[in-house]
């Protein structure tokens, strides 16, 4: 836990810092530790679902995570980008337990001989005067073949090998999640926008980097914009807008209906755009930003400064009428 004034950057610097020098004790089976500066309850702003077209789930996932996801990554206002339902490629060895209890092995012996023999090992290195190389045995297996014939153990003086205890395939390391789109499995990837980003204007940039990625697709497959949030910031802008329409085009029949002075009808038309003026010159003074609270604040002021502006002037107006007049030099 940071305090609230520590940079972010340096405070990220910190803890890659920390996490590499304990590195080397955590497990080889762990996966690499992730750092990123995020929001804690960051979330997608916009959807994209991926369709595979002929593209298998395995092809399609290789081919969004390759070249799809950096394109979007790089975005102005781009944070992070995530894949739901991603299918990363793997060796699947499906053992069974029958075969296995035949020649009295374990799931563990089969993990034990895989892990021996499916690794890049330095076979050491080349020395010139004025080079040197290093060489590598190439020992990673790539294939179900080559790894249906690693040998587990000698059973009887005779190799007991991987394909003898079950089958070797390519699949999907997790099956657990399916993502859908209009009923039909797919891909749906969410870009996260960056603490201080602009949603409207990272949308726009997205939406225009998916029309420049979809004709460079393999045929059938296809990205489209599933879920949009900044939506609801775009319609709450708009509504702004034309409650400020709404609010001037009532208030000039009011009273000009009432009233019958065109007089009177501009001071309150007036009183709008010059309270929004200094409303906005007060969030930009306190450091306030236009967003989906300080909206609908303005929403509500609006309504305000125009029903007070309507109460002040019709009572102006009466006094008026009374007989008192306009300048106040002239009441003795």
């Amino acid at each position: 836990r940071f305090r609230i004034t520590r940079s972010p950057d340096a405070a990220a610097a910190d803890v890659r810092d920390k996490v590499s020098r304990v590195r080397g004790r955590l497990p080889d089976t762990v996966d690499e530790p992730v750092i990123a500066k995020v929001e804690s309850d960051s979330q997608p702003i916009i959807y994209m679902a991926v369709q595979a077209g002929s593209l298998t789930p395995l092809e399609a996932s290789d081919y969004v995570a390759r070249y799809i996801k950096p394109r979007l990554s790089v975005l102005p206002g781009a944070a992070d980008v995530r894949i739901f339902g991603e299918r990363q490629v793997s060796m699947r060895v499906n053992l069974d337990r029958t075969r296995l209890a035949g020649y009295r092995l374990t799931v563990q012996d089969v993990e034990d001989a895989i892990r021996r023999q499916n690794a890049e090992i330095p076979a050491g290195r080349i020395e010139s005067t004025a080079r040197e190389f290093t060489v590598v045995a190439e020992t990673d297996l790539s294939t179900p073949e080559q790894f249906g014939a690693i040998v587990v153990a000698n059973v009887g003086g005779s190799p007991v090998r991987v394909r003898d205890l079950g089958t070797v395939a390519v699949g999907a390391i997790d099956e657990r999640t399916v993502s859908r789109y209009n009923g039909q499995p797919s891909l749906n990837v969410g870009v996260i926008k960056q603490a201080v980003a602009n949603p409207l204007e990272l949308s726009q940039a997205v939406r225009a980097e998916v029309e420049k990625i979809n004709p460079g697709l393999p045929a059938g497959m296809k990205l489209v914009v599933a879920y949009d949030t900044s939506v609801f910031i775009d319609r709450s802008i708009a509504s702004v807008f034309t409650t400020i329409a709404e609010a001037i085009v009532l208030v000039v029949l009011v009273i000009f209906f009432f009233l019958r002075s065109l007089r009177a009808t501009i001071i309150p038309i007036v009183t709008i755009p010059v309270s929004l003026v200094g409303a906005f010159a007060l969030m930009y003074l306190f450091g306030f930003t236009i967003n989906t609270l300080t909206l609908l604040a303005m929403v509500l002021a609006i309504g305000i400064v125009v029903d007070d502006a309507i109460v002040v002037l019709e009572n102006i107006y009466r006094h008026i009428e009374e007989g008192m007049p306009r300048d106040r030099k002239s009441v003795v």
